[in-house]
């Protein structure tokens, strides 16, 4: 029989056992907080990146979950095929067409991938206004690269006709395959007036316009879109890596791109905001690269404030 003595002992050493065995749960669901994280916040990815928030914050070189940028992950964006798929690019952010008269050098480059045979026709890079002024217009009829562009006076054609629109189309007439990717640029020489389209890195034709400069870019109303219509059809597909130069005074930033720079980099990431690379006149003034996450395309090219590189979204 037990005394009341021992019964107090026993009920002593369960209280210290109860105690101590909740303290040392309680540590370890701490520890395993601190050294793990919760499954929900392991597969947050919030700027959509490819990488989860948890690793991106601690990881061996931590980034930060509203990062974007991510060499692991190469994305593109869909051309829908509609009306719906057309973006549209902030004026300010491009400069286009503030140097005296219009004499503005200018390059736009893209790559392009088809997927439906029976839609590929579509502007891929196009500045105009509603009335139909077109200050560059760089896109694809019926699979066939084009660019094009409106001069401010007019000539007579081989018809007799009075037209007033530049435009370049490859010299051997060849048009895009399906499913294949393809780099497409396009540049103005004020200086020369010459109009030049490149495929895959490779002069593909150009035209001069004799005593007709380019139309006034200065104009209000002017809307620079990407994937947009083509006599009101739109591409199917996906493109990516969208460039646009331009000359800028604010950073000596330059239009004009060699037939050779255009085919070095046209298959290289270009540097952006945050580099160390501050080399102003070799990055573009709008550079969308597709890869970031989010609803918003963001414009990774340098700005000469940060709070312009923040505000330039599609």
């Amino acid at each position: 029989m037990m005394t009341n003595a021992n019964w107090s002992k026993v009920d002593e050493t369960k209280t210290r056992f109860g105690w101590g065995f909740w303290r040392i749960l309680s540590l370890l669901l701490v520890f395993c907080l601190a050294s793990a994280p919760l499954s929900a916040y392991a597969d947050d990815d919030t700027d959509d990146d490819g990488i989860t928030d948890y690793d991106e914050e601690n990881g061996a070189e931590p980034s930060g979950k509203l990062d974007p940028l991510s060499p692991r992950i190469w994305r593109a964006l869909k051309a829908t095929g509609t009306a719906e798929g057309t973006l549209y690019v902030s004026e300010a952010a491009l400069n286009l067409g503030k140097d005296a008269a219009a004499q503005q050098d200018w390059t736009l480059e893209i790559w392009v991938q088809l997927t439906n045979a029976e839609k590929k026709s579509g502007s891929l890079i196009r500045r105009m206004k509603d009335d139909g002024t077109v200050y560059f217009d760089l896109g694809l009829e019926d699979g066939v690269p084009y660019v094009r562009a409106q001069m401010r006076n007019s000539w007579k054609d081989a018809e007799g006709n009075d037209q007033n629109i530049l435009l370049v189309k490859p010299n051997n007439g060849s048009s895009l395959d399906t499913l294949t990717w393809t780099h497409l640029a396009a540049s103005w020489d004020c200086l020369k007036q010459c109009l030049s389209l490149y495929v895959n890195g490779t002069f593909s034709g150009s035209r001069y316009s004799v005593n007709a400069p380019l139309v006034t870019g200065t104009d209000a109303g002017y809307k620079t879109t990407i994937l947009a219509d083509y006599d009101g059809n739109y591409l199917e597909g996906f493109i990516d890596e969208v460039r646009i130069w331009t000359d800028d005074g604010r950073t000596n930033a330059s239009g004009a791109r060699l037939n050779k720079q255009i085919r070095e980099w046209m298959s290289k990431a270009l540097p952006v905001v945050g580099t160390v690379d501050n080399r102003y006149a070799d990055i573009p003034s709008a550079y969308f690269r597709f890869d970031d996450g989010g609803k918003y395309a963001h414009n990774f090219a340098y700005a000469p404030t940060a709070s312009t590189i923040a505000n330039d979204f599609l």
